[in-house]
């Protein structure tokens, strides 16, 4: 069975991402293509996203929780989970979005207190 990945990802009130974010938008991802996907649409531009491949070895590496942070100010961009399959948390909105340099890909938004309570069962 494939792995599944929920996002925790910053929604950062200033443009530069200079303060720690205080709200995070929560995205679940049923593969590592997807999660590919979302990461590359959620991410900014000029930010690199690495392959689903190094992607998959990172997060084994790190336990099934990696964390990736702004280079320059060290502030969270976005939180990756692996979740068990049978957990799998109930999607509330799917947004076919399109990013600005022109990748589209279908966003699975997860509630918030659907989110963590996912991850605290893991």
């Amino acid at each position: 069975m494939a792995k599944q990945f929920l996002i925790k990802a910053a929604k950062n009130k200033d443009v530069f991402g200079i303060k720690e974010a205080s709200e995070f938008l929560y995205f679940y991802c049923f593969s590592l293509k997807d999660l590919y996907g979302t990461l590359r649409c959620i991410t900014a531009k000029g930010y690199r996203i690495r392959k689903p491949a190094t992607l998959s070895k990172h997060i084994k590496q790190n336990g099934g929780h990696i964390e990736y942070r702004n280079p320059f100010f060290r502030t969270l961009e976005h939180e990756i989970w692996t979740i068990k399959p049978e957990t799998k948390p109930y999607v509330g909105t799917i947004i076919q979005y399109k990013n600005s340099f022109g990748f589209e890909h279908a966003l699975k938004i997860v509630e918030e207190t659907e989110a963590i309570k996912t991850i605290d069962n893991q």
